[in-house]
């Protein structure tokens, strides 16, 4: 569907198309813009277009970090759809650790959240259930807080 969808949004530039119940994609002058669940941002591509064998590509930097087309297709799409969804998420969980918590967030890992807290400062129990807690704009989306305390910062084993 993303695919279907971000094929017909190039063809027809300023009319968006839906993939699925969650997503959009819609062609805005250079962009193609991938509308998220969360209505918080867009997915952005530039200069999408397709090429006369009917490839979907995008202006970006290549493994080079020099800027060039790069050639796309459907699962590259749902994978950066996916790792977007996942910020999201992350994001929600932080502001609600902000704002219960109070604990001094030092940074993020792909979807981690890394914490500076003092030893009393209570189970780890809280973050997690936190970070489990169902999503306004997703509320089916099963989610689950795992974490684990440690001196100095290591990824989990």
């Amino acid at each position: 569907l993303a695919e279907e969808a971000a094929r017909r949004a190039i063809a027809t530039p300023g009319k968006t198309f839906k993939a699925g119940p969650h997503l959009s994609y819609r062609m805005d002058g250079m962009w193609l813009r991938c509308e998220l669940p969360s209505k918080r941002r867009f997915l952005c591509y530039p200069r999408a277009a397709l090429d006369p064998t009917g490839s979907l590509s995008y202006e970006g930097q290549d493994l080079a970090k020099r800027w060039s087309i790069i050639q796309t297709y459907g699962g590259k799409l749902i994978e950066n759809i996916t790792q977007a969804i996942a910020r999201d998420c992350l994001r929600e969980s932080m502001l609600a650790i902000d704002a219960e918590l109070g604990h001094q967030q030092l940074m993020t890992v792909h979807v981690e959240d890394v914490l500076e807290v003092p030893y009393d400062a209570g189970p780890l129990a809280e973050v997690e259930e936190i970070m489990g807690r169902p999503i306004d704009w997703a509320p089916d989306l099963p989610l689950r807080g795992d974490g684990f305390e440690t001196v100095f910062y290591r990824k989990d084993d």
